[in-house]
């Protein structure tokens, strides 16, 4: 992957089913990318507004 085509792939993925959330481990496996990998992007997308997070533990994501 380029950098930042897991970063659109998580958003596509959030977005896609924005009435839901989700954690890192379930985004990873719908994508089949690592966990971490899919951990660092939602924390780029949540600093640049496009994702927040609803639940601390555990961790879980929505669009924005």
């Amino acid at each position: 992957m380029r950098p930042g085509e897991l970063t659109q792939s998580v958003i596509g993925f959030l977005r896609d089913n924005s009435e839901e959330t989700f954690t890192a481990p379930e985004i990873a496996r719908e994508l089949t990318r690592s966990s971490g990998a899919v951990n660092n992007a939602l924390g780029i997308l949540v600093t640049a507004g496009e994702a927040r997070l609803v639940a601390d533990k555990p961790r879980r994501y929505q669009a924005a």
